[in-house]
């Protein structure tokens, strides 16, 4: 059964998804009204409950609050797969950087995803 968060966080993957966009762990928990916890465990943990409930969601538009994933990941694929443009990392070969800057959500603390 999912947690209240992982609900939240169900709609807002949806949202993002149906706008194209994509989340960092700090943005993605502030929309759902809650903090994302030391080195994101909460979110993270809502994240996993998302991914196990609700499969057919898009779990990889939520990232890292740097914007970096790791290389060879199922992440990148996927975001490979959605059209997402990814780059080596300048700082660290094991990583990619998403390049399209217009695919992250940009809100103000009381705006939603739209």
């Amino acid at each position: 059964m999912a947690s209240t968060r992982a609900d939240a966080l169900a709609e807002v993957i949806f949202a993002l998804k149906r706008a194209d966009k994509l989340a960092t762990h700090n943005e993605a928990a502030a929309q759902c009204g809650f903090k994302p916890g030391a080195s994101s465990k909460a979110l993270l943990t809502a994240l996993n409950a998302v991914r196990r409930d609700w499969p057919h969601l898009q779990w990889f538009r939520i990232v890292g609050n740097e914007g970096t994933i790791p290389a060879e990941s199922e992440q990148s694929g996927l975001l490979e797969g959605a059209g997402v443009e990814l780059a080596p990392s300048p700082t660290n070969p094991g990583e990619l950087v998403i390049v399209d800057q217009e695919r992250w959500l940009v809100t103000t603390t009381t705006a939603s995803v739209s």
